[in-house]
């Protein structure tokens, strides 16, 4: 006998999870982005410079990003890739920047490879373009230059025009933030790609879009078409009140303070009601369930594990806490904030459209 899946995760979800829930921005405003399939000529696809999904820790960027590649890859015959950034801990010096580097180009490659589409006899060309490998240009086997990633990715693209195109799905390329060859490595993405006709890198990323400071380097913020994610929507239609639904709750006053409890945060809402869901153990303990009762069903240690979430979300963000504080002493129209503050995650609206804090958020703070 078979465990009944639980409608709530922390955990990234593959693309046919039916649990994912639909977002705006998401899926269907990236897919706008590329041309019309029925009217562009092969190869033309590309979206020059890329794209990047800004959103906080939490915020759902790997999951939008394997419902991405599906739909890509079933909508527009796209080659697809996800690509995750190798772990920094491995190239922090100085003289990590080359094999980093060619790390990135054998993940590249590799999940190219992998890709089922390349069986297609419309993609011979890249799968052709794949065949040989990289031509390691780096001081040691396996490194490479900036020069060589260009050398590797050129005929790629160039092939790639042949074909529907190659998209390429980067996964959190914040880690690069802390790494003393960063500006170097954002220049180099930026000039192999802004000129691959034939690919199109998607980034999903957080801190790195506000923080590049280095002239010439700004690549995310002022060559790729930044996508700003939201927090889930709070209407009767949208997909904060049918995720707690789930929890089959009958007061409609309850419903609409979880609704507010964890705001519109992805991760935060998932671990609150699947806490919640836990704690309530009988059919009469959810129909009864009212607002002023939800802590204490709770009890504190779920209470205190949900603060600590909040906490350990903000550390990741710098900046980010002392803007909130602020938000919450002078409160603005939610339509008026700065796009990043609002793809933190962390900032509601009340009915009357301004800017509050969840109160998990606020209690954290």
């Amino acid at each position: 006998m078979t465990t009944p899946r639980s409608p709530f995760t922390q955990d990234p979800l593959a693309a046919d999870d039916p649990r994912f829930v639909v977002r705006h921005p998401g899926v269907l405003e990236i897919e706008r982005l590329f041309p019309s399939p029925v009217t562009a000529d092969k190869g033309s696809v590309a979206i020059e410079g890329g794209v990047s999904i800004v959103g906080g820790p939490g915020m759902g960027k790997t999951s939008l990003l394997a419902q991405l590649a599906a739909k890509l890859d079933r909508d527009r015959q796209l080659t697809t890739a996800t690509v995750t950034f190798p772990q920094l801990r491995d190239y922090a010096s100085e003289e990590g920047f080359y094999p980093f580097v060619g790390q990135l180009v054998t993940r590249i490659r590799d999940a190219l490879l992998a890709s089922p589409r390349l069986h297609d006899p419309l993609l011979a060309p890249v799968a052709g373009a794949l065949q040989a490998a990289p031509s390691w240009d780096g001081p040691a086997p396996e490194t490479m230059t900036p020069r060589g990633f260009e050398r590797f990715i050129g005929p790629l693209a160039q092939a790639a025009q042949r074909t529907p195109g190659v998209c390429l799905l980067f996964d959190d390329v914040d880690p690069v933030t802390t790494a003393p060859w960063r500006g170097p490595f954002i220049s180099a993405l930026r000039f192999v790609f802004q000129a691959s006709t034939g690919i199109t890198p998607i980034y999903a990323l957080w801190t790195l879009f506000g923080d590049e400071s280095l002239p010439g380097s700004n690549y995310f913020r002022n060559v790729t078409r930044p996508v700003f994610l939201e927090p889930l929507a709070e209407d009767q239609e949208g997909a904060r009140q049918a995720l707690i639904a789930s929890l089959d709750v009958q007061r409609e006053d309850t419903r609409r303070a979880l609704a507010h409890l964890w705001g519109g945060h992805p991760l935060l809402l998932q671990q609150g009601l699947s806490a919640l869901d836990e704690a309530l153990v009988t059919p009469e303990s959810r129909a009864n369930l009212t607002p002023e009762g939800i802590d204490a069903a709770l009890g504190p240690a779920r209470v205190d594990a949900q603060l600590a979430l909040v906490r350990s979300l903000l550390d990741r963000s710098m900046g980010l806490p002392a803007a909130l504080r602020e938000l919450a002493q002078s409160p603005v129209p939610f339509n008026k904030l700065p796009r990043g503050l609002v793809a933190s995650g962390f900032v509601d609206r009340t009915d009357d459209g301004l800017s509050c804090l969840p109160p998990r958020v606020g209690a954290a703070l």
